[in-house]
Order: structure tokens, then C-alpha cells, then sequence
């Protein structure tokens, strides 16, 4: 049985989120219920939750965050069924495509997805870099301010970002979501910076040596002691290289998927 989730879901998330085998953080009970359970789904079978999927429902795209399934219950059918169902649900709002990430390795879910018409569009790095490293970055001017809610849209299209994504990021509180722009008021980066677990997605800039400059504005709203930060790089390899020269370690190589509903 496919059902909403409730709060008497956590454990049962935290369990199973486990199997992602990911270094995000696990969040906490509030945290969960109030970023995450509004758009989760689980599969229950026999009074245990086996497995779950979680969507970011955007303006215009629906993004499947995590699906994970159970060890036991794995080649049962249970993620293809929450896939249908998240499809069903993204038809039912009317919307017309959904996006995923997948890690590159993961050839049974890159199966699942594609029998769904999903295809790979771009890679994405998550590295995890020193603060201290930032220094050896190089760099070029650039003037980093806050992002206000009107320009939302301008950033996201000059950077392939999906409609939204801002918005959402910044509903889920706590995020530091700055810029970059040139002297003529041109953007040339956009980050969402969280600090309590310490990672910025999305991370784009229009040139690597602008970076640097996007982290030295992010630095200031780090907490004291935290001597790293994830950066997730996507479709830009040229950053992932400027990055892991400077000292940054790729912890997970991904595709990003899309698909038509």
C-alpha cells in the first residue's frame, strides 16, 4: 500500500534513508516534517514501511529527492510502484516533466528510471572542500550580494536552474542564497549556502575563477570551527577540476535525469 507520509514515518525515513549510503546529514524530527513529509510517500506492507519517495514539487517540474527501498524488499516491485505513483501525482498537478539524480554507479536504479523514459541530461560532483583551501582558488573581481526573492527568476535561467528552486531552497529556512554580478550588473554566479550542514547546492558560476569570490561571500555565515563545506558542482567539470586542484575531495560522481509525463 502506497500511502502520504505522517509524522510516525521519521524512523522509518531514517532507516531507510541509510541505504541511500550518502553523506547528506539526517535531519531532525521538525526539520523532516516540515521540509520533507509534505512531500513524501511511503510503501507499507504488512504494517512496516519498506520504502519511500520524496518530491520537491516546483512551479513548473516536479524533482524526486530520494526513493529508497528496504534491502529485503528490493526487486519486489516497490520503488517501480512509487515511481508510477509519483508519476501519477505529477500528472494530477498537471505538470509535465520530473527531474532525478542518480549516482553513476547505480546501474539497477539508472534501469528503473530509464524504463520510465527518464534519460540522462548531465553529470553532477559533490566534493567537499577546506575553507581553507578557498585561498588557492583563483579568482577574478566580482560583487557578491544577497539574493532577493525578485531575481529568483533571472538567476535560475542564466544558470539552468529549475524554476523554483530558489524559492524552495529558501522556504526550507536557514540558507544563506547569495550572488555574483559584474560591474555592468551582469550575474556570474548564484549559490545556496547551508550552514548547519555545512554544503552549498546549487554551486554554478559562469567562470571557475569566479568561486572563489562566491565563497569568500558565502565564509562569513560559516559556523565557527566547521573546517569544511560540500560543494555540489553540476554540469561543470571545469569547476571540479579547479576545485580538486586547490584540495577538494570528490565524494560522489551523479547523473542528472529528466523525463515527460
Amino acid at each position: 500500500m502506497i500511502r502520504d507520509a505522517r509524522a510516525g514515518d521519521y524512523e522509518a525515513f531514517v532507516r531507510l534513508s541509510r541505504e541511500l549510503a550518502t553523506d547528506d546529514p539526517v535531519p531532525t524530527p521538525a526539520a523532516w516534517a516540515a521540509s520533507l513529509m509534505p512531500g513524501m510517500t511511503v510503501f507499507e506492507r504488512d504494517g512496516e514501511v519498506v520504502g519511500y519517495a520524496a518530491v520537491r514539487w516546483l512551479p513548473a517540474a516536479a524533482h524526486v529527492m530520494n526513493l529508497a527501498v528496504a534491502p529485503e524488499a528490493r526487486r519486489t516491485g516497490v520503488a517501480r510502484a512509487l515511481m508510477e505513483d509519483v508519476r501519477e501525482r505529477v500528472r494530477g498537478k498537471g505538470l509535465r516533466e520530473w527531474h532525478l539524480n542518480v549516482k553513476v554507479g547505480n546501474v539497477a536504479a539508472r534501469a528503473l528510471y530509464e524504463s520510465f523514459a527518464m534519460t540522462p541530461i548531465y553529470p553532477s560532483a559533490f566534493t567537499r572542500l577546506p575553507w581553507a583551501a578557498v585561498a588557492a582558488l583563483p579568482s577574478e573581481p566580482a560583487a557578491f550580494s544577497h539574493v532577493q526573492p525578485g531575481e529568483d527568476g533571472e538567476l535560475e535561467a542564466r544558470f539552468g536552474l529549475l524554476g523554483g528552486r530558489l524559492a524552495a531552497n529558501r522556504a526550507r529556512g536557514g540558507r544563506v542564497i547569495g550572488k555574483l554580478r559584474d560591474g555592468a550588473g551582469a550575474p556570474l554566479g548564484v549559490a545556496s549556502f547551508d550552514p548547519a550542514h555545512p554544503g552549498a547546492f546549487p554551486f554554478c558560476v559562469a567562470r571557475p575563477a569566479l568561486a572563489r569570490p562566491l565563497l569568500e561571500g558565502l565564509a562569513p555565515h560559516a559556523r565557527p570551527g566547521d573546517a569544511y563545506l560540500g560543494v555540489a558542482v553540476e554540469n561543470d567539470e571545469a569547476l571540479v577540476d579547479v576545485l580538486v586542484a586547490a584540495g577538494a575531495e570528490v565524494r560522489m560522481r551523479i547523473l542528472h535525469y529528466r523525463g515527460d509525463v
